[in-house]
């Protein structure tokens, strides 16, 4: 068997197991796709459009958000300011010790202001 025929017959023979294999990666996307390979990827469980609606001149957005690992865990929250291009200005995160995604959240906004 010559080292060609080889090769993509062990490749085709791991393409079944690209569910648990493939990453995130569009690297990864691109080599399995060159040899012919069959990617298995997750349904995604919901689909939502989202369309971004520019601000009000002189106007600025921040998003927030806070994150727990448990209830109490460790915990940070962050936040984005935007201008009314989308362009970031400026951002923000601080790791907050050990609470809950209650105070996460409220502390992000008292951050943000």
């Amino acid at each position: 068997m010559h080292l060609k025929q080889w090769l993509m017959h062990f490749v085709c023979l791991s393409g079944t197991l690209t569910k648990e294999a493939t990453g995130s990666s569009i690297d990864d996307f691109i080599i399995l796709k060159a040899f012919k390979i069959d990617t298995h990827h997750p349904k995604a469980p919901k689909i939502i459009e989202v369309i971004w609606h520019p601000l009000i001149l002189n106007r600025i957005k921040c998003n927030i958000d806070g994150t727990a690992l448990g209830n109490p865990k460790p915990d940070a929250c962050g936040g984005i300011f935007r201008n009314k291009n989308g362009e970031s200005i400026g951002c923000f995160v601080a790791n907050l010790g050990i609470s809950n995604a209650l105070h996460d959240e409220l502390m992000g906004v008292m951050l943000a202001l």
